[in-house]
């Protein structure tokens, strides 16, 4: 998962420098919908954190929103 947070972070730093934050969503959570989504870009919006974290069951995990600001530190993410 490092190495793709690695590669996401980079995609999006290059893509197009206005780029405030990313989601990561993981492919084997299938119903995560749009709506769940929206809710942690909601929360965001809301609080000003720059790291949204999605709790179910008392544990928390992804998707994830990531602030711009911590691109830096996912481009440098060790592959483990």
């Amino acid at each position: 998962m490092g190495s793709s947070l690695r590669t996401g972070a980079q995609a999006a730093a290059r893509s197009d420098p206005t780029v405030t934050a990313a989601l990561v969503h993981l492919c084997d959570q299938p119903l995560v919908d749009a709506a769940a989504l929206r809710s942690l870009i909601a929360a965001r919006d809301r609080t000003g954190k720059p790291v949204i974290v999605s709790e179910y069951g008392g544990s928390i995990g992804p998707p994830v929103l990531f602030a711009g600001g911590y691109f830096e530190q996912l481009r440098t993410w060790p592959a483990r």
